[in-house]
């Protein structure tokens, strides 16, 4: 029998995401009143998309900074956010929904975010992710999938 597991909010687990790493910031959403902080396993190597759910796994340390923002002073909507210096993405990670609508949900996250922190109307908006956004697929397992969409820094200019 197969278990489904459907989340309305984007929690961001599980994501086995290449864009984690040294100089990355990440924007969470807090869920609960004294919400907690997990980390995963750490690879040393694997594809995009995670097909066998099997990757290089690897002992090592993680230093991370963990600071609590505000919503109203954030740039945060709905979807997880990769940041680093040459890019901004949203994460599309609805657990128990297809790829499809992650990938969607992620466009849509990024579209609201150029129009409400970057200055694009939302067809200008739509037009640059359609030109010079990226999809990266990283995790395709059943259900469990998660995608970044993201743009390079120097388009929102």
């Amino acid at each position: 029998r197969r278990l489904a597991y459907v989340y309305d909010v984007h929690n961001c687990g599980n994501v086995d995401c290449h864009e984690l790493g040294a100089g990355r910031t990440i924007l969470l959403p807090v869920q609960v009143p004294g919400g907690m902080v997990s980390l995963g396993d750490i690879h040393a190597c694997m594809g995009h998309g995670e097909i066998t759910g099997i990757a290089m796994e690897t002992a090592g340390d993680v230093h991370i900074k963990i600071d609590l923002i505000k919503a109203r002073s954030s740039e945060y909507l709905v979807c997880p956010q990769i940041e680093c210096p040459r890019t901004i993405g949203s994460v599309g990670c609805h657990f128990g929904r297809a790829l499809g609508e992650n990938v969607r949900s992620a466009f849509r996250d990024m579209v609201n975010r150029l129009n409400q922190f970057h200055g694009f109307d939302k067809m200008d908006a739509y037009q640059l992710l359609g030109q010079v956004g990226e999809v990266v697929v990283h995790q395709t397992l059943d259900d469990w999938n998660a995608v970044l969409v993201k743009v390079d820094r120097k388009y929102l200019v």
